[in-house]
């Protein structure tokens, strides 16, 4: 089974290094998209429906616990990985309650991810 990424940062390096540097073949992922926020990755999810997103959590326009009630709504099963360079408890709370599969700390570590996914 192949599958499907949106990787969302409102940063351009984290999206270029995980767009550049993971081993996306080796993971059976086909297609990876790319957004800037969560306004952007919600329009891109409704047109290309991903099957997993890694998401910043902090995000101007929409953050990332806010991207993933949205696009949960309208596709239930897909998963969701957030990266956040914070440590806040309410955005790991927030993460939970939407039964995120990983929550990783930046800066990324590649294998870690790479693991999760």
């Amino acid at each position: 089974m192949r599958f499907s990424v949106l990787i969302v940062d409102d940063e351009k390096m984290p999206r270029e290094i995980l767009r550049n540097y993971v081993p996306w073949e080796k993971l059976q992922v086909d297609r990876v998209e790319e957004a800037e926020d969560g306004a952007q990755a919600l329009e891109l999810a409704r047109l290309h429906r991903p099957d997993i997103v890694i998401s910043d959590v902090k995000m101007p326009r929409m953050n990332g616990l806010e991207l993933a009630g949205a696009v949960r709504e309208i596709y239930p099963d897909c998963q969701f990985i957030f990266l956040s360079g914070y440590t806040d408890k309410e955005y790991l709370k927030g993460a939970i309650k939407l039964r995120a599969a990983s929550y990783v700390e930046k800066p990324i570590d590649l294998e870690e991810l790479s693991t999760v996914l």
